[in-house]
């Protein structure tokens, strides 16, 4: 079988991106797990610093340990970034080729629906689906990317109370400080 040059730049287009997307999904991986571990091994040598131990074997432990736990689905998550991403590519360039196609000679010549049986029509209407949610999720990306350039917002990593005074707490049904919410 003879492929064409499109298909060929699609081959080699979806090789890099698996490539590409294992290398950095890899690399992202390994960067959190370090950060997490160096957290880690920091608490460790803090914690021991307080008790005036110097010995410090436990706290190189307990980094490794952490490394393992980070990485130990770190393989899986980069099968699925590099993999799971090119038949939906696939998916999307076919069904836009077919757009493109449909809107030069017109939809009725390129997709004959009165003669299409029921599994090309059902392959016709999950194309158009696709395509459609596809390029909704790009323009959200677009716009979602825009307004966090303009305004970087982020939640807190966690909660922040401080108590001022000798205020007494105000609680709810629940029994929570609803000054905590």
């Amino acid at each position: 079988m003879r492929l064409n040059g499109w298909v060929r730049i699609g081959l080699v287009l979806s090789i890099l991106w698996a490539v590409g997307a294992a290398i950095y999904q890899r690399n992202a991986d390994v960067d959190r797990a370090e950060e997490s571990a160096k957290l880690t091994h920091q608490i460790c040598v803090d914690t021991k610093a307080l008790k005036h131990d110097t010995n410090l074997a436990s706290c190189e432990r307990e980094r490794e340990g952490a490394m393992a736990i980070w990485l130990s689905g770190s393989w899986g998550n980069v099968v699925f970034m590099a993999l799971a991403p090119v038949p939906l590519g696939w998916l999307a360039v076919f069904s836009l080729i077919y757009f493109g196609r449909a809107q030069v000679i017109g939809f009725r010549a390129v997709v004959p629906w009165a003669t299409l049986n029921w599994p090309k029509k059902a392959f016709v209407t999950g194309c158009v689906l696709f395509s459609s949610i596809a390029m909704l999720f790009g323009i959200l990306s677009v716009l979602n990317s825009y307004v966090d350039a303009k305004v970087p917002v982020a939640l807190a990593p966690g909660v922040s109370v401080v108590e001022g005074g000798d205020t007494p707490p105000i609680l709810d049904g629940s029994g929570m400080d609803v000054r905590c919410r």
